[in-house]
């Protein structure tokens, strides 16, 4: 079933924004996969009344399309990277004893922000969330 979710929401996520494939547009040559690699501090938005909660996605490697680390604490089962132009998009799994949770985010040229969403298939919701990079004083 996840294999079927998977490319399901990184299609979700990522084709209502995406521009048209140009060939006069390159990807940015100084973008990779690897931009993603560090600790990241997540806001969490539940709802749109209350501040966000805090967590860490944390990217360890990128490997063939894939990535190895953690978001909310949970590893990494399933995931998918790829650039487009000038960011790098990803979907990664993980799970807890509720259910899945599928993550998705694009990461611009700028390096600086992560938006994303995550489904929870097993608590039922969607939600946003950005994060941003650790700095070596916020570690």
């Amino acid at each position: 079933m996840l294999k079927i979710l998977l490319p399901a929401f990184a299609l979700l996520f990522s084709c209502s924004t995406l521009p048209a494939a140009s060939e006069d547009a390159p990807a940015d040559p100084a973008i990779s996969a690897d931009t993603l690699i560090g600790t990241w501090d997540v806001s969490l938005y539940f709802s749109e009344d209350a501040p966000p909660s805090s967590t860490m996605l944390v990217v360890a490697a990128t490997t063939d399309g894939d990535l190895e680390g953690s978001f909310y604490g949970s590893a990494f089962s399933e995931s998918g990277v790829t650039v487009f132009k000038d960011e790098v998009l990803f979907t990664a799994v993980t799970a807890d004893g509720t259910g899945p949770y599928l993550h998705s985010g694009r990461l611009s040229g700028d390096a600086e922000m992560i938006e994303g969403q995550t489904l929870s298939t097993g608590r039922d919701f969607l939600m946003a969330w950005t994060a941003v990079r650790q700095t070596e004083e916020t570690e």
